[in-house]
């Protein structure tokens, strides 16, 4: 997977990066050697939005939100690098990693049942709307809203 996305971009690129090395100092050229090595990994970060990330999509609630799928993500991905290394320093940068993560789920789940709870408030005065967001809460089919991929 690494390979078919990562290097297209980075032969590309390096390329363009060989054609204007100069042979008088490679030291110079390290850096820019570097930037030319990011910019081909920028490709390979995560995007939740990519065509081939649309293969399973499951449904989430309804506060779930972006910022979640993120920490989500790099959640699990400092849990792998963890896992790999068994470093102390790695154990703690996921520990920090979960309770982020979890801390934002609880502000957004909050956040959704606090406007939930506004708007059943400001509809008391009318039914017809009052059961219609009664109705909407406790549907079950999934919505483009909460649709993750």
């Amino acid at each position: 997977m690494v390979k078919i996305h990562f290097l297209p971009n980075f032969y590309c690129i390096c390329i363009c990066f060989t054609d204007t090395l100069v042979d008088d100092d490679v030291t110079d050229s390290v850096p820019a050697f570097i930037e030319v090595y990011k910019t081909a990994a920028d490709n390979m970060l995560f995007n939740p939005n990519a065509s081939n990330s649309k293969k399973y999509v499951r449904t989430q609630p309804q506060w779930w939100n972006i910022e979640c799928t993120r920490a989500k993500h790099t959640k699990f991905q400092l849990l792998r690098q963890f896992r790999v290394s068994n470093d102390m320093a790695d154990l703690q940068l996921y520990k920090n990693s979960r309770n982020i993560f979890k801390s934002l789920c609880r502000k957004c789940k909050s956040s959704y049942e606090r406007t939930n709870r506004n708007n059943l408030v400001n509809a008391r005065k009318s039914p017809k709307e009052f059961w219609k967001l009664i109705k909407k809460s406790n549907s079950k089919s999934p919505t483009d809203e909460n649709q993750v991929t």
